[in-house]
C-alpha cells in the first residue's frame, strides 16, 4: 500500500510525472498479475497490459481513496 502519500502519487500520476505512476505500477502490479493469471492462465501480462492502459486514460476522472482505486 501507497498510504498516506495516495492522493498526492495519485495526482502526480494523473498529471503525468513518469515516477509517480511508477510508484502505482510498482505497488499494484504484483497483485494484478497474480489475480489476472489465476483467472486466465498464460494471458496474465496481456491482460494486465490492457489494464494499465485503461487505467492511464482513468487517472484524471478517477476520484476515491487507495482502497477504492484498487478495487
Amino acid at each position: 500500500m501507497i498510504g498516506p502519500s495516495f492522493d498526492a502519487v495519485l495526482a502526480a500520476a494523473a498529471r503525468g510525472h513518469d515516477e509517480a505512476f511508477g510508484n502505482l505500477w510498482r505497488d499494484l502490479q504484483p497483485r494484478l498479475l497474480r489475480y489476472l493469471n489465476a483467472l486466465a492462465p498464460g494471458a496474465g501480462e496481456e491482460l494486465a497490459s490492457e489494464t494499465w492502459l485503461r487505467v492511464v486514460g482513468g487517472l484524471r476522472r478517477f476520484s476515491g481513496d487507495e482502497r477504492s482505486f484498487r478495487a
